[in-house]
């Protein structure tokens, strides 16, 4: 983020403090802290893959990657995406978006996690029914992320006056 932008971010951050109550003003700081946490965890995450990779690739030309391989890369690179949107879930907090947006994220990261234990599952230690409850969670989970964009589109549903902070008693200025 170059530093006019994060100049805009903070400015627009930071508006919304006078008029939060003493709560939203905890949950705000303890926002920023664990936004600048997951920060630092990715930045792990993602060395630990680039290191990975290096290893991978030391390899001579007559080495073969494995299956097994390719299940730890590709399990940590979604591990690094559920953290990055993670982070994006707090950013919304701190944004003042609506609640909509947060459970749309939760939602996405909650489906990347189910992918990722796709990718990562050993199909020697896992049965039918398994594969079928996972999928089944899968579709579930999509079926509310599709819901919930559609209704935010039209404007007068439950979903829409959630992402709006008409439920449990919160008032958005959008």
């Amino acid at each position: 983020m170059e530093e006019k932008e994060f100049r805009n971010w903070w400015a627009r951050a930071t508006s919304r403090w006078p008029g939060l109550s003493p709560y939203e003003r905890f949950e705000y700081i303890v926002s920023l802290i664990l936004t600048f946490i997951l920060s630092i965890v990715v930045l792990l995450a993602l060395a630990q893959l680039i290191q990975a990779l290096f290893t991978i690739l030391e390899f001579k030309d007559g080495y073969h990657v494995d299956y097994k391989t390719f299940q730890i890369i590709f399990g940590m690179l979604l591990t690094v995406l559920i953290a990055m949107e993670f982070r994006n879930s707090l950013l919304c907090v701190l944004e003042g978006k609506g609640l909509l947006a947060q459970v749309q994220i939760v939602i996405l990261i909650a489906i990347m996690a189910l992918a990722r234990k796709f990718v990562v599952i050993d199909t020697k230690d896992i049965d039918a029914g398994m594969i079928l409850e996972l999928s089944a969670a899968v579709f579930a989970l999509g079926l509310i992320y599709w819901l919930l964009k559609c209704s935010a589109a039209d404007g007068s549903s439950f979903f829409s006056q959630l992402s709006r902070g008409k439920m449990f008693g919160k008032q958005d200025d959008k």
